[in-house]
């Protein structure tokens, strides 16, 4: 007996959609990997812009963590460049980090905000919205200095994650001692890590206890790569904290 292999119009519609849905998706993986910093060279992917081995954002748990007296630090020494790609509020952290490092070359902010808000509230204030794109620059030996914490809105859709993924980046992760500090760092770590965003290490400001010091690392799986410990003389604190070899390997 023949059997009539004719597909029925249901199951053409069914075949063609399913078709189509592979296409969508292939398409959509493109995109995504174009929007978390990547292209794809001869089958393999590549990133855009700037390069991992060359570059450092310093993001931080919160606010007021002591991300601008890091960078300051990293510039004073070596000979990386300094960008804060948005300013908020009247604080000029560029020239924190001029005042500390004369030498460093500063590149002017993409954004700079008068509210000392989030990117995306001081913005709206002024009528304005960030356009990320801006925010894209192929930097080289330079220290990038985010606003706030990981989770800090930047414009509808973009946070200050999603502006770490595009700069490229190795990240330290900034902390100062006090209370709550181990949960404020672990929330950081994996909010970073769900993004696949590569953390060279932890920076805490501040003095601290080793058995806390052991159990950030342990539960963090990262190492804290210097403590600046406090001090009347800051000037005198930065330039006599050594830059661990990690830090080193990447900013000359």
């Amino acid at each position: 007996m023949k059997h009539d292999t004719k597909l029925l119009p249901n199951e053409i519609f069914l075949a063609r959609t399913r078709k189509n849905v592979a296409q969508d998706r292939s398409v959509l993986s493109v995109h995504e990997d174009l929007s978390n910093g990547f292209d794809e060279v001869d089958g393999e992917k590549k990133p855009l812009g700037n390069s991992l081995d060359t570059n450092i954002f310093v993001t931080g748990t919160d606010t007021d963590v002591g991300k601008t007296t890091v960078s300051a630090w990293l510039c004073n020494h070596t000979n990386a460049n300094y960008w804060k790609p948005i300013q908020t509020g009247n604080d000029s952290d560029k020239n924190t980090v001029a005042k500390f490092s004369p030498h460093t070359k500063i590149i002017p902010e993409a954004y700079k905000l008068k509210a000392p808000l989030s990117p995306y509230d001081a913005a709206k204030l002024e009528n304005m919205k960030i356009d990320p794109e801006l925010l894209k620059k192929n930097l080289e030996n330079t220290v990038i200095e985010g606003a706030g914490g990981a989770l800090v809105p930047i414009a509808k859709n973009f946070l200050m994650a999603d502006l770490i993924k595009i700069c490229n980046a190795k990240v330290l992760i900034v902390a100062k001692s006090k209370l709550g500090v181990i949960n404020h760092l672990l929330m950081t770590v994996e909010i970073l890590k769900a993004r696949g965003i590569d953390i060279l290490g932890i920076i805490i400001n501040g003095n601290i206890e080793n058995n806390l010091k052991r159990t950030i690392e342990k539960f963090s799986k990262l190492k804290i790569l210097s403590i600046i410990p406090y001090g009347d003389n800051l000037r005198d604190v930065l330039q006599n904290t050594a830059l661990p070899s990690e830090i080193l390997e990447i900013l000359k």
